[in-house]
């Protein structure tokens, strides 16, 4: 198989498992609003509130959180500090989100190493969280790595794009010279 063939193909699963992570995110929103307005209704109307919807909402904040992070990044949906680039040359601007984008990716990969190691620990060591109900603390705590995980993939993607971007401009602005000087 070819390299471009395989970078196709790996390309199309992970945008297709961004996209299920962002859908699953959307669920969970739809969750929280229905188990809080469930939880309204018992307290309202029959008088006993449901123990479990604030807690389960807190753990499902952290799966939202980190499952629809990559895919806001894909489609610059995320916000960003536009206050220096904004007043910066567009070869220099993207210069700057270039090295913000390795630094993202750099951060990313510390934070994957972290909660991953912390993750697989609670799985080891059965770690619980105890409350109005018990779960086991890395059914809540994997979505870290992975939301870290794809985050640092697409700083990457997000790099090597940049760099292609900023090859290009160079190779533009030297075809420019040369065609003023002749």
């Amino acid at each position: 198989m070819e390299l471009s063939a395989l970078s196709t193909r790996f390309w199309r699963w992970y945008d297709m498992l961004v996209d299920y992570a962002f859908k699953a995110t959307l669920v969970l929103l739809m969750f929280i609003a229905l188990s809080i307005g469930f939880n309204v209704l018992m307290r309202r109307v029959f008088d006993s509130p449901v123990g479990w919807v604030i807690q389960g909402g807190q753990y499902t904040l952290v799966y939202i959180a980190f499952l629809a992070a990559p895919k806001l990044l894909q489609v610059n949906a995320h916000t960003r500090m536009t206050l220096l680039t904004d007043r910066l040359n567009p070869s220099r601007a993207r210069m700057m989100k270039l090295f913000a984008d390795l630094v993202s990716s750099a951060i990313c990969l510390v934070l994957f190493y972290l909660t991953a190691e912390a993750t697989i620990s609670s799985v080891q060591e059965n770690a619980i969280y105890r409350g109005n109900f018990d779960i086991n603390r890395a059914i809540i705590w994997w979505g870290m790595p992975f939301g870290f995980f794809l985050l640092l993939i697409e700083f990457l993607r997000q790099s090597w794009s940049g760099a292609l971007e900023i090859k290009a401009h160079r190779g533009l602005a030297e075809e420019r010279e040369t065609e003023a000087s002749s």
